[in-house]
């Protein structure tokens, strides 16, 4: 009896044991069903087969192929465009020392009114341009308000002392036309506060190619081809009957090609017997000579002096310290910028005094553009430069 009972309860177990290990069985399958769909449906690889467990088998889903669109092959008949790479150098620079140029020359100053008038005439083959402009006039015009070059306004400087210096002392005005075309003519005009005195200017121009122009004041008698340095008494200037500048030769508007300035060296108003020779280098002193060839002594009223970049101390003539303003740009304007110093400025006739220019540091920068402008109490100019 009691072994049958314990024969019944044996079996009863083995057909639980066998039911719990289907069931996980089951599991295991219906797990890797899941987690191979899964994967399929991502694009993953297909699972390993689930190897049976207590010998049963099941049957796993069919596999699923994730199609991919084909690409087209790569079109090799046409070649790409070459890049290729320009450099384009930089144009070079360079500074244009002032000179004179034979195709420039300018007229008689004429006056009328307020204003003064000078024809400046271009006889080369390309149009040029106007950079700076330097105007010396007599103290009683007044103020120096305004400047046209033709029928266009270019500065209205409202000085109200000579010298004047455009664009230095005042800009240029926007739009203002400074050129002058190949083989025309152009009036000058200069307008004054008060009426324009007949004698007592210089007008020094640059143009933007380097080419500079220089008219000194007038003169009554006809200049001849070669100026000479023999001085011709009773010298006047004289008002020309109208203010219009008439274009082209003719004996009151124009001047024979040797009385254009010439390209280097001394400059000389026909008719005026005084000669500046140099310049001569000496440590920190830069000097030239003043020749006054004059039957009557000579003072100096005005002076422009261009340098390098050093400040100019003091300024000698014949010994005498005329000036200390101690200039630290250049160029120096005296009177303008600042006051003469004691009276020795005069020379006398037959006199050759040396001017001493006399610089900061020890240096007179040879080799460095230089000039000078003088205008005198007779009304010539002078100039030189190296």
């Amino acid at each position: 009896m009691t072994r049958q009972t314990s024969t019944s309860h044996s079996g009863g177990d083995r057909l639980i044991n066998g039911l719990l290990i289907l069931g996980l069985v089951l599991i295991v399958v219906v797990v890797g069903i899941g987690v191979a769909v899964f994967l399929s449906a991502r694009g993953g690889a297909t699972p390993a087969p689930v190897e049976p467990v207590g010998g049963a088998t099941a049957a796993l889903p069919p596999q699923v192929n994730v199609a991919f669109p084909t690409l087209p092959p790569l079109d090799t008949s046409t070649p790409l465009p070459a890049i290729t790479a320009s450099v384009v150098a930089a144009a070079p620079t360079s500074s244009v020392e002032p000179r004179a140029c034979g195709s420039l020359r300018a007229g008689l100053f004429t006056t009328g009114g307020d204003t003064v008038s000078v024809a400046v005439f271009n006889e080369g083959a390309d149009t040029l341009f106007v950079k700076t402009l330097l105007l010396e006039w007599p103290a009683e015009n007044g103020r120096l308000l305004e400047a046209a070059f033709g029928a266009s306004k270019i500065a209205a400087p409202d000085d109200p002392s000579p010298a004047t210096l455009l664009p230095d002392e005042s800009n240029w005005i926007d739009g203002g036309n400074r050129g002058l075309a190949a083989k025309a003519n152009k009036a000058l005009n200069f307008k004054f506060a008060n009426p324009a005195s007949a004698s007592g200017y210089a007008l020094t121009l640059t143009f933007e190619n380097g080419c500079q122009l220089i008219r000194a004041d007038n003169i009554t008698d006809t200049p001849t081809p070669t100026p000479t340095l023999t001085h011709t008494p009773a010298h006047t200037a004289t008002r020309p009957p109208t203010n219009t500048v008439t274009p082209g030769p003719s004996p009151t508007a124009t001047l024979p090609p040797t009385a254009t300035i010439a390209a280097l060296g001394p400059t000389f108003t026909p008719g005026c017997a005084i000669v500046l020779t140099g310049f001569d280098f000496a440590a920190e002193i830069m000097s030239l000579n003043v020749s006054n060839q004059e039957a009557a002594p000579i003072t100096l009223v005005n002076l422009r002096a261009e340098w390098g970049e050093r400040e100019l101390d003091l300024i000698r003539l014949g010994g005498a310290l005329i000036w200390n303003g101690e200039d630290f740009k250049s160029p120096t304007l005296i009177p303008k910028e600042s006051a003469w110093l004691g009276p020795g400025r005069t020379v006398d006739p037959g006199q050759t005094v040396t001017m001493e220019l006399v610089f900061e540091n020890g240096n007179a920068l040879r080799g460095v553009y230089h000039s000078v402008e003088m205008t005198f109490d007779n009304g010539c100019f002078r100039s030189i430069s190296d």
